[in-house]
């Protein structure tokens, strides 16, 4: 039972996480080295950025999406923040929910929503505040501001130094209660240590310590989680540069599905065979040396594009819909990556969309050269 259970939770999770996309009508969207919006810009509607540096000043009226590598939010957001990047800091006030994915999370502001968080590090500063829950999976995590709602977490250990309205985590390490600390509510707590209670904190209500709930199930269960999310970061990636050229091929392409997938059988069986062939004499060695690097190359791009294909192919059957898009790239990973957890015919269905992919960026390459 809780084997499904937590598989029915990634699957929640990376709905809130980035369901909010399928809402963006009219957005702007930002690519570079570095990305700023300043004081004095006031975006209407979401934005968009992908770079190593991300840095918002100004207001956004919308909700806020970035890939990159150091994001800053100093001006304020008044719907949600959705980040993937390694050092993310919050300063400026955010109207709604704030979603991390990264190494070092550090929010110093009011957060009129919920935080969830995936990252090495969450500090909640003492100058921020939240006013839903904290969903935290990572290494460790700092509360030394005010929390409404719940403090949930699975994580190295957890650090409390302010007021919250309840605590469930699992931990591998430490629980600490600061002089600060306040829990309104009960207090669910697993970890093999014991708690480190200073003694001006107070819990309202009961403490329990549960007994160790383990599975051999769990190393899968945090593979799975980032084999999704890597997936979908590059995902979204391509999307980003290469929207236009994807939604091209899948329109061309998309009603030739049968043939593709007997082109994407051949490429996947015969080419190694072929590498082989050429790798008996001296030079047909370095021959099958570029073929077997281009070969591996076709199939991490054709790995990727089938994720967003399979999303494209499915708004295409429920919303009329003939372009590649964000919501395309989360449809797809989602759909995907749950295929796995069906017995026997989800993976299968899953080496089919990839055989066809497969075949149709072959298909595509071919009838380019050939124009």
């Amino acid at each position: 039972m809780k084997y499904i259970q937590k598989r029915l939770f990634i699957l929640l999770v990376v709905c809130l996480f980035f369901g909010a996309v399928a809402h963006a009508d009219a957005a702007v969207i930002r690519s570079g080295t570095t990305v700023a919006v300043t004081e004095s810009d006031k975006i209407d509607g979401d934005f968009y950025a992908l770079g190593d540096g991300v840095h918002v000043s100004g207001v956004i009226t919308g909700d806020l999406y970035v890939i990159g590598g150091t994001v800053t939010v100093d001006g304020e957001v008044k719907g949600d923040i959705v980040v993937l990047g390694s050092t993310v800091t919050v300063h400026g006030k955010v109207g709604d929910d704030v979603r991390i994915l990264g190494g070092k999370a550090i929010l110093a502001s009011a957060i009129g929503g919920d935080v969830f968080g995936g990252a090495g590090t969450l500090s909640l500063l003492s100058s921020g505040s939240v006013a839903g829950d904290v969903i935290f999976y990572g290494g460790s995590a700092d509360i030394d501001g005010p929390v409404k709602g719940r403090v949930y977490t699975r994580s190295e250990s957890l650090a409390i130094n302010a007021s919250v309205g309840s605590v469930d985590t699992v931990l591998e390490g430490q629980l600490s209660l600061g002089n600060s600390a306040v829990v309104s509510g009960n207090l669910d707590y697993e970890t093999d240590e014991d708690i480190a209670r200073d003694p001006g904190s107070s819990v309202v209500g009961t403490v329990n310590k549960r007994a160790d709930s383990s599975s051999e199930d769990s190393p899968f269960f945090v593979s799975f989680v980032s084999v999704m999310f890597m997936t979908l970061f590059v995902a979204l990636i391509m999307v980003l540069l290469f929207r236009t050229d994807l939604t091209r091929m899948f329109a061309l392409h998309t009603p030739r599905m049968g043939l593709c997938g007997f082109i994407g059988l051949g490429v996947l069986i015969g080419t190694p065979l072929l590498s082989v062939l050429l790798g008996v004499t001296i030079l047909g060695m370095l021959a099958a040396l570029l073929l077997s690097f281009l070969y591996l190359a076709l199939l991490v791009a054709a790995l990727i594009v089938m994720h967003i294909y399979v999303g494209a192919y499915v708004l295409k059957v429920l919303k009329k819909e003939h372009t590649v898009s964000w919501l395309s790239a989360v449809v797809g990973v989602l759909l995907t990556q749950s295929l796995f957890l069906v017995p026997v015919l989800g993976p299968l269905l899953v080496l089919l969309a990839f055989l066809i992919t497969l075949g149709t960026i072959v298909f595509h390459i071919f009838t380019s050269f050939r124009s």
